[in-house]
């Protein structure tokens, strides 16, 4: 049986990885350009950009466009975007199952603790987490399996009695190489990356039994 749970965050709890893309995309048309999917998607799952858009942007139109101006436009889009963003289908009633079986669970996410407890606040299930670990709390992030590793050890248990929620492949990676097992489902853009990975890949988190035997 499992015995806890560690959920990724973006893409996870909520489809804040659309958002994100979204808000770039949206200072890309103020130049009338278009950020590629294929660059997005290498930042997926990161706590820094492996491809930067400014830099994208900046390259694309051969111009030394204003780097903190378009970084705060981008993120009052991402703001927006997300204001009022529901947790993703299942999210809740996994929550809740878990509750139910005294499954103990966390969060172990490259996104900064405030982003985090902000949402988990938004959404009034802030109380059903025992632990968070964000950024600021590890000096290595996914793909390393620190993050998960460390929310194992806060959790008290061990890595091969716990079930890991990701929707990216450098997610599934952190995961699988701190010995979890990981059920993937990806949002509305990773559902389009490769996640074969992972034990066990879902539609969404309303076709997770829990009662289920993975371990």
């Amino acid at each position: 049986m499992i015995k806890a749970i560690v959920f990724d965050f973006d893409g996870v709890i909520i489809d804040s990885e659309k958002a994100r893309y979204d808000a770039w995309q949206k200072v890309f048309s103020m130049y009338n350009k278009q950020l590629p999917l294929n660059e997005w998607i290498k930042n997926i799952g990161r706590a820094h950009y492996a491809a930067d858009p400014f830099e994208i942007l900046q390259k694309m139109t051969g111009f030394q466009l204003p780097c903190e101006d378009l970084q705060r436009k981008a993120k009052e889009y991402e703001l927006e975007y997300v204001s009022d963003i529901p947790a993703l289908p299942g999210v809740i009633k996994t929550i809740d199952n878990a509750g139910k079986l005294n499954i103990p669970i966390a969060i172990a996410s490259s996104s900064s603790r405030a982003w985090v407890e902000g949402h988990l606040r938004r959404l009034s299930i802030s109380n059903k987490f025992q632990t968070l670990i964000c950024r600021e709390d590890t000096s290595e992030h996914k793909p390393s399996p620190v993050p998960y590793l460390t929310a194992v050890k806060r959790l008290g248990c061990l890595p091969e009695e716990t079930l890991a929620i990701e929707d990216s492949p450098l997610g599934i990676h952190s995961a699988i190489c701190a010995g979890l097992k990981c059920v993937a489902i990806g949002c509305s853009i990773t559902k389009y990356l490769d996640l074969s990975k992972a034990t066990l890949q879902l539609e969404s988190l309303n076709d997770l039994d829990l009662l289920k035997t993975f371990i």
